[in-house]
This record gives structure tokens, C-alpha cells and sequence, in this order.
């Protein structure tokens, strides 16, 4: 119980991380560097499950399969997926 409980003083933390990642993304998008892309949903599909946040993890698996695909269109779409995402987990902590 206690670890849950110091897990869950993290997750603002946690999502601020997220949203510097969805920056990273952006730009790795726009430049069409698909090696960061897929570095990037990396990260978010290793660390996503320890806070609870099952959704972003397979997002981030989604993202990293997009990105050694080099498929910029799909990328693009769950680039939307995650902003709309990450938007709705921070409007629930306020």
C-alpha cells in the first residue's frame, strides 16, 4: 500500500515528463527523424506501467512500431492520440 501511495506522489511529475516528451515528438515529426520517434515511444511504453497508465503504454509501443515502420502518417495520428491522452490524465488531477 505505502508504494502505491509513493507511486502516486510522482504521477504529476510523471506527466509533466510526458508532455517534455510530446514536445520531442513533435519535433522528431517534423524533422522525420524516425530513430527519435521510436526512442520516444520507447521511453513512454517502459515507463508508462508503473504509474497505471496501461493506455500510454501501449500508445508508446504503438508510436515505437510506427517509427521503425518509418510511417510518418501513423505517426502523426498518434501523435494526436497522445496529446489528447496526456490532456485528459493532467485534467484529472485538478
Amino acid at each position: 500500500m505505502q508504494l502505491e501511495e509513493s507511486i502516486q506522489s510522482y504521477i504529476p511529475q510523471f506527466l509533466e515528463n510526458r508532455k517534455k516528451d510530446l514536445g520531442r515528438l513533435f519535433e522528431a515529426l517534423q524533422s522525420q527523424n524516425f530513430e527519435e520517434v521510436t526512442r520516444i515511444g520507447h521511453t513512454i511504453k517502459g515507463v508508462s506501467r508503473p504509474f497505471g497508465f496501461s493506455g500510454l503504454e501501449t500508445l508508446g509501443l504503438k508510436i515505437e512500431e510506427a517509427g521503425i515502420r518509418n510511417d510518418l502518417s501513423y505517426c502523426r495520428d498518434l501523435y494526436s492520440e497522445f496529446e489528447k491522452v496526456l490532456a485528459e490524465e493532467t485534467q484529472k488531477l485538478q
